[in-house]
């Protein structure tokens, strides 16, 4: 028998909006996203006017993640519950984003957890590749996209770093690394680009 408070997360941080899931059957192709549930929403893309909510949550995580640190993992995991809020506004927000970075549309991201056991895929969701294991993600509704995220898999970071200077020129959108504690705030002309860490 293991003590269960002997027993570490692997990482330090989630989000607690689980994403909405239809059922999937069958193997996913090969175009397909298919995403771990803890990889959900842990580089994510934000409306500019969210940045004070978002340093003080990055902050609070700082001081969390170092008091629960181990050799091996974390004691506790931070927990994030940011209040909804647009990405991107309007009923074809997702495919207008496919436009902007000159790439298809495809389906929404396949969740799987524990021993690659598919979830279902994300309702009314959307995937745009960047390249090779780089993609976004996400789902609409009615009114735009509340939420955007970004997987990277073995990838380029400059697949990524494209992509972010696209949208903070576009549409003044920032990018959280959560897991690195990481704010990207802005690209200058000359492509610096800038962080803000707590």
């Amino acid at each position: 028998m293991v003590d269960p408070r002997t027993i570490l997360f692997s990482m330090p941080t989630i989000t607690d909006d689980a994403p909405p899931l239809t059922q999937f059957e069958g193997v996913p192709g090969d175009t397909d996203l298919v995403m771990h549930e803890d990889e959900w929403r842990q580089l994510e893309f934000f409306s500019a006017d969210q940045r004070p909510l978002l340093e003080r949550t990055l902050t609070e995580f700082k001081a969390f993640e170092a008091a629960n640190r181990m050799q091996s993992g974390w004691r506790q995991i931070f927990l994030r519950r940011l209040p909804p809020a647009l990405v991107l506004h309007g009923a074809d927000a997702s495919n207008a984003l496919s436009d902007l970075l000159n790439a298809q549309p495809a389906p929404g991201p396949i969740i799987y957890h524990g021993a690659n056991s598919i979830q279902g895929r994300v309702q009314n969701g959307f995937s745009v590749r960047l390249g090779a294991g780089a993609a976004l993600y996400g789902y609409r509704n009615e009114t735009g996209v509340p939420v955007l995220g970004a997987h990277l898999q073995n990838a380029d970071d400059r697949l990524l770093t494209n992509a972010f200077t696209t949208l903070y020129r576009s549409h003044g959108l920032l990018l959280v690394d959560w897991r690195a504690q990481m704010l990207v705030l802005s690209v200058e002309a000359n492509g610096q680009i800038g962080i803000w860490t707590p």
